[in-house]
């Protein structure tokens, strides 16, 4: 490969730099409840609840920060967030820093990288049984 004429082209599953999903009012869906820092193995997540006064939301962070360094890139973090806050589905691979505070992701970073979340609280609904099944051939029913 001739690096950087050439890229490396990435697996369809490659977990890339973390981004926070963002509300349709902009703000972050992060409520600091402290499920990714506790999950975390490598202990790179630093979450500082923060109270606010939305009615609907008891608190929010007020400083969320990974330190890409430490991060071992589990997708731990992702797989225990209930809101669907954090994800690690950018394609993006973590720059090269000459110092190592340079490398630490705030939740300013991390929201630029954000999308609106199309998540939805419950997913599909306590009807999700009588939604249409999709059904499947193999060659043998042919």
């Amino acid at each position: 490969m001739q690096y950087p004429e050439e890229k490396v082209v990435y697996p369809e599953r490659f977990r890339g730099l973390h981004r926070l999903t963002l509300r349709d009012d902009g703000n972050v869906r992060c409520v600091a409840c402290m499920c990714c820092p506790t999950v975390c193995p490598a202990h790179c997540i630093t979450i500082i609840p923060a109270e606010t006064d939305d009615k609907g939301v008891e608190k929010r962070p007020a400083v969320f920060e990974i330190d890409e360094l430490r991060c071992v890139v589990c997708g731990l973090c992702v797989e225990a967030c209930p809101c669907d806050a954090i994800r690690m589905d950018t394609g993006e691979h973590a720059k090269p820093v000459e110092d190592r505070a340079m490398a630490i992701e705030t939740k300013e970073s991390l929201m630029a990288r954000g999308v609106r979340s199309i998540a939805q609280q419950g997913g599909m609904g306590p009807n999700w049984r009588a939604l249409p099944t999709l059904t499947t051939t193999t060659p043998d029913d042919k």
